[in-house]
């Protein structure tokens, strides 16, 4: 089994996260929005898709978040690459991956 299957599947895992979402049971980035919500994901602040750093993966930090918010975070910006998101000079926030900013500016 995959390294994420076989840490995510545990015991272990599910006792940590439901620990976390029991102390922190709001999402913290709607909280930061102003908005409160439920939280319902443990969410890994640190990347640990490497599988070389289990250490970060049991004892790095969590931050609780919806499940609309994970998706923002693992869902179609991580697929794509890079986020939609514009700044409010109407220009994309994403600086270094963001299409906008690889294409030829010499024309």
């Amino acid at each position: 089994m995959p390294w994420p299957q076989r840490l995510y599947g545990s015991s272990r895992w599910r006792k940590r996260s439901d620990f976390h979402l029991h102390n922190f049971p709001t999402c913290a980035a709607c909280e930061r929005q102003g908005i409160i919500i439920e939280a319902t994901v443990s969410h890994h602040i640190n990347e640990h898709r490497d599988g070389d750093n289990e250490l970060l993966f049991w004892f790095g930090p969590l931050e609780s978040l919806c499940a609309n918010c994970h998706l923002k975070v693992h869902g179609r910006p991580a697929m794509r690459g890079y986020s939609k998101a514009i700044g409010a000079d109407g220009y994309p926030i994403d600086t270094i991956n963001h299409p906008f900013w690889k294409q030829d500016r010499k024309k």
